[in-house]
Parts: C-alpha cells; structure tokens; sequence
C-alpha cells in the first residue's frame, strides 16, 4: 500500500506491506498504487515506473507516464504521445497529440 511521511513541509511516498513493514523507503514526491507487480512514481518533476522491490522498470524522466499494460507503457515528451515497452524501445513513435490504449496490443491514436 502507498504512504506517506511528512517531514515539515516535505512530503515523500513509499510503500508498506499488510503488516505495515515498510518495504519500499519514503523516497517519491508521488507514487501510484502497485497495478501487476509494477508502480508509476514521480521523483521531481519526473516519472517512472518501479517493481515491488523498488527497482526501476523506468528511470524517472518521462514528462508523464500512462499506464498501458505491464510491458507498455503510454509515455508523454512535450505535447506529443507514443509508447515503449520495459526495456524503452519505442514500439509506437512518440509523435502523436493523443494515444490511448484498448487491449492485447490495440491502441487508437490521433493527431
């Protein structure tokens, strides 16, 4: 589960287990809910996408990061749109104004 420690006026993110164990340290500026195994988080200004060990899927330096499917991922540069598997090849170009995701390998895209 996503919690939170609030510092003064900083607050991070990180992620507890049932039993409340924290397993991944209060290290984000956001984080999302764990969705099959794997987590979007926001360090700065920045996104990226964890394990369930805290291990970077995706280096936080996507403007924004949709979630797809836990291999594709929906990525945001600038005004424009694509979308890259886990290891960062570009399976749909990153030049279209909006994409978004169906099924199985079914996107729609425009722009």
């Amino acid at each position: 589960m996503v919690d939170y420690l609030r510092n003064g006026p900083d607050v991070k993110f990180g992620y507890r287990n049932r039993k409340r164990d924290l397993i991944i340290d209060f290290k984000f500026d956001w984080a999302e809910p764990f969705k099959e195994n794997i987590a979007q988080v926001k360090i700065k200004d920045l996104w990226g996408v964890i394990d369930n060990n805290g291990n970077f899927i995706l280096p936080a330096k996507f403007q924004k990061i949709d979630y797809a499917t836990a291999q594709r991922f929906i990525i945001h540069k600038g005004e424009k749109q694509g979308v890259i598997d886990r290891d960062q090849k570009e399976i749909i170009p990153i030049a279209y104004n909006g994409l978004q995701w169906l099924h199985g390998d079914l996107y729609t895209f425009w722009g």
